[in-house]
């Protein structure tokens, strides 16, 4: 994939940008949805309220769950 980068003249921060768009599969019906996670973790109230990163969490939650079973 060709990318160009760009420098902003302000800033100077380094931006870089494709020259295309890839489509891998044009016939594919376009439902508007990305990739689906293999977990899925929903937001919630308490989560928010307390300031608590809840993917995180769950991503933590596995790896205790597969270090514990690990060394058993």
């Amino acid at each position: 994939m060709l990318l160009t980068t760009i420098v902003l003249p302000n800033t100077g921060v380094r931006v870089s940008l494709p020259l295309y768009r890839m489509v891998l599969n044009s016939n594919r019906i376009k439902n508007g949805r990305g990739v689906l996670p293999d977990i899925e973790v929903r937001p919630s109230s308490a989560y928010i309220k307390g300031n608590i990163d809840a993917k995180l969490e769950k991503a933590l939650e596995i790896i205790r769950i597969k270090t514990s079973a690990a060394k058993n």
